[in-house]
């Protein structure tokens, strides 16, 4: 419903059009490719079965982050030195454009990750079903739409290091947002948290292309889109990665912290002693009842938890568009 509607006229288009474009020629860097492949792939097992490995516990894991840091070093001084590297050496050596980077690793975490996650919340703490956990999740997209819209004219107006920063400070108060939810609320706050969160990543999104590619040669583009890509990528899945870690290490703390605090002289209306006395089913299943409850507790306290560490995150971030030059772009 999204990539072939979308694909199939996009590759017709494409097949028409370049081959009216000129055709330049590069020899591909086998080891480059080699090593880049090496280090992601590592990096990709290690995040992924990092959680249930117990991450530097289990000796995969350990291996898996020495063959991918090992790889990394040895594609960078690859690419620092060799003749006709995978990526121009001098891609690294620009300062917007590591900064690009880092911001677009950024958004892959707050966007993409924060979006893998958010649906299973909906569903098994709120009890939304999948078309109505679709409608709550919509509002960020209508946001993202009206702020892009937006922003392309601004930034012939104003300094594009401002639309970061406001973009990221509004995404951050979207997150603060987030962190008064509570498990009685209707659907408003959520869609109203998503919508603003839309409007900052809108603002940052076409901004932080603008910083990295706007110091960079038209013949640097094309693999600083590509890099672009890798690092966005490479955020949502460290983003994934360590959301699904933390909600698991904080559901188990509030678990305990939660399940401490259900006895008969703080819930008056909840003697577990009483309960668990009563013994057969119906005692055991008045317990399962009474679990779950301080599961649905202990997990909405972990994602609130992921919500402040994400908040911090993007204030944090906001201010570093002012480290990189403007760059200049044609007055409307």
């Amino acid at each position: 419903y999204v990539n072939l509607p979308i694909g199939i006229p996009a590759l017709a288009i494409l097949w028409w059009l370049l081959p009216s474009r000129a055709i330049i020629r590069r020899r591909l860097d086998l080891f480059g490719a080699v090593t880049l492949g090496l280090a992601l792939g590592a990096l990709q097992l290690m995040l992924d079965r990092g959680q249930h490995k117990d991450w530097l516990e289990s000796p995969e894991i350990v291996a898996e982050l020495l063959i991918s840091l090992s790889a990394f070093w040895i594609f960078y001084i690859h690419v620092r030195s060799a003749p006709q590297p995978l990526f121009d050496g001098t891609l690294i050596k620009n300062r917007n454009f590591q900064v690009g980077l880092m911001f677009m690793a950024i958004l892959g975490i707050t966007n993409v990750a924060l979006s893998s996650v958010l649906p299973t919340m909906f569903q098994s703490l709120y009890g939304y079903n999948v078309m109505q956990t679709g409608e709550l999740m919509a509002p960020r997209g209508m946001g993202v739409l009206v702020t892009m819209l937006v922003t392309t004219r601004l930034m012939t107006r104003v300094d594009t290091r401002y639309l970061i920063t406001i973009g990221y400070l509004l995404a951050a108060y979207s997150l603060w947002m987030m962190t008064q939810w509570s498990l009685d609320m209707d659907r408003v706050p959520i869609a109203l948290a998503g919508f603003v969160q839309g409007l900052g990543l809108g603002f940052a999104f076409v901004p932080v292309n603008m910083i990295a590619f706007g110091t960079l040669t038209a013949r640097h583009r094309t693999d600083g889109t590509t890099l672009m890509t890798l690092f966005r990528n490479l955020g949502s899945s460290f983003g994934v990665s360590v959301i699904v870690t933390m909600l698991a290490r904080d559901m188990q703390t509030s678990h305990a912290d939660v399940g401490a605090s259900v006895t008969s002289f703080n819930v008056p209306a909840i003697d577990p002693g009483l309960i668990a006395s009563m013994g057969g089913e119906t005692g055991a299943a008045m317990l399962e009842m009474l679990n779950g409850e301080v599961t649905r507790q202990a997990a909405m306290i972990a994602y609130l938890d992921n919500f402040y560490m994400m908040m911090w995150l993007l204030i944090f971030i906001a201010p570093l568009a002012w480290i990189v030059k403007r760059p200049q772009l044609p007055k409307a």
